[in-house]
């Protein structure tokens, strides 16, 4: 409806009312019209003239109309070695109304590129798309050599399905698939997205032939690489990459356009359940049935593998490139970082390379993707009820509402309920009426803390956990599964305190005295690598008042949020109360940002001490208290990261990026 509204309304100020027949008046002087154009006496309009002008003028409207669509339609550019999933992705953009696919380069791979050139053209067949253009591309790496990749799409690449209707090669075009990658991309400067589900043997040639290519595409979209050195081809490196390393480095290297990465391991932690395969291939089209034939050697082959890191489930690998081609807001996370490709090492060569510590010296970052896998709530700062109201409030202000929120204790283990104030305002979020927030029903009906041990454990050893608030969810949890903690990739806590210092009791820091036994239980039975933001480390590490001035003044609709809800807590801050307590100066204080800044980025924790930590229980003065063991006097072995220094140039970045 937007899009007809501005066509409508770009017409309208372009031209004005039906013009008489006897006129022709360029549209630069159609205001002097009446004066200068008028019917003659005598010869009244007849009803078919004017029926006739109206059918031209509605003809003319539609006819710019479908231009201006035309105009708007993202161009895309598909480079495949066609096995199943890279049909997948093909019917996935050839569904999209809203793309217009310039041509489709066919590159060796899950099978020889006559196969893959075959494939291609079914593909099309089945979709009605034959008028797509297809290119045959490299038949073999840069260096020749060839990785099989076995028989999971079958021998020919779409599960040695008959077609006795397949069409005929005669319909690839003349031209080579390197070379009409160069033309389309330079006939279409900056319009093109290119989607490569394949190895890179294509552009890597198609880079060398024209160094300027890649200033000139839109953005490179690439099903491909890995980033926990997890290998379903060799022991370090995914398919797309292995099959040719050399390809692999020079896009990486060269391509200084935007980059996105749907990696093996964000492909398998994001799949589907076989229920959904079933229905999506149940349905009742041409395409359905033929995705249902050439798709049903690949399901057998991967219900019997556990490949995709030990889940069960339905892997479309290259149709996660093609959907973050097709709509910005698909993904929903991602880590931005220089990348490369190991070429030479005997069990890493055709791995990626992730250089999260700078080392590479390259300053062209590619965007890796991830997805945050769910928000857990708790009671805290306001009622749990209106932590998952906020939490509502803020994903729909990012335009995140996909992500899912669970509703979790509304209490902490003894159930003695900890004042918070109103230094976030009675709700949590400064008080600010918001009548078009999102509703409760929005909340999964699982509890978090179930949520919290499912999602752990269909994710073992791959899962960040970054827990803000009293640490009640986290200890029910352990409870619940005690070998949950293992299974964790790291745990990133904002709480407890290493000076004894206080900002809800005399000693006591705010997170952990609200549930001193939910922490105490975290910590010790916690045995995974974890990190802490204590209080007074957030406090010596403030950020001026005028930084706060200028992140919250950004044009965008997160800001103007983020300045909203933030007014009651900045004024708040400004007081001599809590000038006092929050030591080392004034500034602003993003308590929680700390903890999230360290799990998104490894290298933002510039230093760090290692000790064992717990909790006092019962002291008048002390209870909810962090207690660092400095001497090991404790007995206990495992040690936690409590973070002292940190990169705030970074940290500044972040930001202002998250507001952006």
């Amino acid at each position: 409806m937007a899009l007809c509204g501005l066509v409508q309304l770009v017409y309208n100020f372009s031209f004005h009312p039906v013009r008489s027949a006897c006129c022709s008046v360029p549209t630069q002087q159609w205001g002097n019209m009446s004066s200068r154009c008028k019917k003659r006496k005598g010869s009244p309009q007849t009803a078919a003239e004017q029926n006739s002008q109206e059918k031209q003028l509605q003809a003319h409207q539609n006819s710019k109309e479908e231009g201006f669509r035309m105009m708007k339609k993202k161009k895309l550019l598909v480079d495949v070695d066609c096995g199943v999933d890279d049909a997948q992705a093909i019917m996935l953009g050839l569904a999209d109304p809203n793309v217009e696919i310039l041509g489709i380069t066919c590159v060796h791979g899950n099978t020889t590129v006559e196969n893959v050139c075959k494939n291609v053209l079914r593909v099309l067949q089945a979709c009605k798309k034959l008028e797509i253009p297809v290119f045959k591309g490299a038949a073999k790496s840069i260096l020749g050599i060839t990785v099989g990749d076995g028989s999971f799409h079958g021998q020919d690449g779409l599960g040695d399905a008959p077609d006795a209707g397949a069409p005929s090669l005669d319909l690839i075009q003349e031209e080579n698939a390197v070379s009409a990658i160069v033309r389309i991309v330079n006939e279409n400067p900056g319009e093109v997205s290119l989607v490569a589900t394949a190895p890179l043997t294509n552009l890597a040639l198609a880079v060398r032939m024209d160094p300027t290519l890649p200033a000139k595409l839109k953005g490179l979209y690439i099903m491909g690489g890995n980033t926990e050195s997890r290998g379903n081809t060799t022991v370090c490196s995914e398919f797309n990459f292995a099959a040719d390393p050399e390809a692999a480095y020079v896009v990486l290297n060269d391509y200084q356009c935007e980059t996105y990465l749907a990696c093996w391991e964000f492909t398998c932690y994001s799949q589907l359940p076989w229920d959904f395969c079933d229905a999506w291939l149940g349905q009742d089209s041409d395409k359905a049935r033929f995705m249902a034939k050439i798709f049903r050697h690949s399901m057998e082959e991967a219900k019997k593998d556990s490949g995709c890191l030990g889940f069960t489930g339905f892997v479309s690998c290259d149709s996660y490139a093609m959907a973050a081609a097709l709509d910005d807001s698909f993904v929903t996370e991602s880590d931005c970082h220089p990348v490369s490709v190991e070429l030479t090492g005997t069990h890493t060569r055709g791995m990626m390379i992730v250089d999260t510590l700078g080392l590479l010296k390259k300053t062209h970052k590619a965007c890796i993707m991830k997805k945050i896998l769910g928000i857990t709530c708790v009671h805290g700062n306001t009622a749990v009820e209106n932590v998952c109201k906020n939490a509502l409030r803020v994903l729909w202000a990012c335009n995140k509402l996909e992500i899912p929120v669970f509703k979790g204790a509304d209490r902490p283990i003894l159930g003695k309920r900890l004042n918070a104030g109103s230094f976030h305002g009675k709700d949590g979020l400064g008080d600010v009426p918001d009548p078009d927030a999102p509703g409760l029903d929005q909340l999964q009906k699982e509890s978090a803390v179930s949520a919290i041990v499912r999602i752990v454990n269909e994710n073992p050893g791959e899962v960040l956990l970054v827990a803000t608030a009293p640490l009640t969810n986290l200890a029910l949890a352990v409870r619940m599964d005690p070998s949950l903690p293992a299974k964790l990739k790291g745990l990133y806590i904002m709480g407890g305190n290493t000076e004894s210092r206080g900002n809800t009791s005399v000693c006591g820091e705010f997170n952990f005295t609200a549930d001193p036994e939910a922490a105490y239980i975290v910590l010790n039975d916690y045995q995974c690598p974890t990190y802490l933001a204590c209080w007074e480390f957030t406090c010596y590490n403030k950020l001026p008042w005028e930084f706060c001035d200028a992140w919250l003044a950004q044009d965008s609709h997160k800001a103007r949020f983020m300045a909203k809800i933030f007014s009651h807590s900045i004024e708040a801050s400004k007081t001599e109360r809590f000038e006092k307590e929050f030591i080392a100066g004034s500034g602003l204080i993003s308590c929680d940002s700390y903890a999230m800044a360290a799990a998104v980025d490894d290298s933002f924790v510039t230093e760090s001490d290692q000790f064992p930590v717990s909790v006092e229980l019962v002291g008048t003065h002390t209870r909810g208290m962090m207690i660092v063991d400095t001497l090991g006097l404790l007995g206990k072995t495992h040690k936690v990261f409590i973070i002292k220094k940190v990169d705030m140039e970074k940290f500044r970045k972040m930001m202002m990026a998250a507001l952006k």
